[in-house]
């Protein structure tokens, strides 16, 4: 279920996804739904936390491993490689997500700002540590 609401809201939007939606990709009935999920806001809150843990496992590795700015090419390249595949379509999962929640409820605009934070602070960590090594320091042209 997670998994199809979050194709489909990264697909279309989280406006356009309603449960019925959701509960025929994902072939579900709807006591199934709320079973795993108080309401349409709590799933959507588990699809913000299920979309950062995704985009966490493929790219915290490489961030873990950024001494350079080509480490930094080889942690970005995939992201890159990624967004072609799809055609751009839906940009930045987290990004998107936080854009299309800012006007939600309290609870969902803090998952989103959370999620992003979570996402935030391995590239940050990364990033400070390559420039205290002055091995991302910009070179003078």
């Amino acid at each position: 279920m997670l998994d199809s609401a979050a194709d489909l809201i990264q697909r279309r939007g989280v406006a356009a996804v309603t449960l019925d939606d959701v509960e025929r990709a994902a072939g579900v009935g709807r006591s199934q739904l709320y079973h795993y999920f108080d309401d349409r806001d709590d799933l959507i809150r588990s699809v913000v936390h299920s979309t950062v843990d995704t985009v966490l496992t493929s790219q915290e590795p490489l961030l873990l491993e950024v001494d350079s700015l080509a480490d930094i090419d080889r942690w970005f390249d995939p992201i890159v490689a990624n967004g072609t595949r799809q055609d751009v379509v839906g940009g930045c999962a987290i990004g998107a997500l936080a854009g299309q929640l800012s006007g939600r409820d309290d609870l969902t605009r803090q998952a989103s700002v959370d999620a992003f934070a979570r996402w935030e602070a391995p590239s940050s960590r990364a990033c400070a540590g390559c420039r205290r090594r002055a091995s991302c320091a910009r070179t003078p042209t």
